[in-house]
């Protein structure tokens, strides 16, 4: 909020996204795989693994909000 608030809204959104949606959506794909394949194993195989591929390329980037606050407060 507050880096919103002083008008850097390009790096707030990049905090808000890489801290709280990246992951969010990493959870619930996470919960979603296991759900599936606890109680149907063949059911979707074909989107479980997309939806594992994604969550697999998302993973770094939950951590970019820390690198970026590093580089922000080093400046």
């Amino acid at each position: 909020m507050t880096l919103y608030q002083d008008g850097q809204w390009p790096v707030a959104t990049i905090v808000f996204l890489a801290s709280i949606v990246v992951p969010l959506l990493k959870l619930l794909g996470l919960f979603f795989l296991v759900v599936v394949t606890k109680f149907r194993p063949t059911f979707w195989r074909t989107e479980r693994t997309w939806i594992y591929k994604v969550i697999d390329v998302i993973g770094p980037w939950a951590m970019l909000d820390v690198f970026l606050l590093s580089i922000l407060v080093a400046w």
